[in-house]
């Protein structure tokens, strides 16, 4: 493999057109790391690293705290003038939407969310959820 796409448990949300947006900008871009998270427009559980081999054997090398070694990226995130870094941004800001599991709250509301659209659509993607939010306001919280 020459490049690692990493997800974290946390993000049951996330959405392959996402993901395939990150890996089309780290490829075209010619990038050590590319993320959506970085410089956050995306929500808060739809978050995309993509990163070279051998960035992440560098930053193996590189990385000496805890937290940049239990973490894996961060060491690549700070040091951004050994890396090459490519922000996945769009233009309309959804930061302030959060779909990750951190607390019982995230998990009710990412139940919530299966519960009225996995049935009718088990491969739904962020846009369904969006619509979701359009149709019934209540069940998406903002931070």
């Amino acid at each position: 493999a020459k490049h690692v796409i990493r997800l974290t448990a946390d993000c049951p949300l996330v959405d392959w057109e996402v993901i395939d947006a990150c890996v089309d900008l780290h490829l075209r871009g010619g990038f050590d790391y590319t993320s959506n998270a970085i410089e956050r427009t995306f929500p808060d559980g739809l978050d995309v690293e993509v990163m070279t081999i051998a960035a992440l054997l560098r930053a193996d090398q590189g990385a000496i705290e805890p937290p940049q070694r239990e973490h894996v990226t961060p060491f690549i995130v700070r040091n951004d003038g050994l890396f090459r870094h490519g922000h996945l941004v769009q233009t309309t800001r959804w930061e302030d939407l959060r779909w990750t599991v951190d607390t019982e709250a995230d998990l009710a509301l990412v139940q919530r969310i299966y519960e009225l659209l996995y049935s009718a659509k088990p491969d739904f993607r962020s846009a369904d959820i969006l619509a979701l939010q359009a149709k019934l306001p209540e069940v998406i919280t903002h931070r």
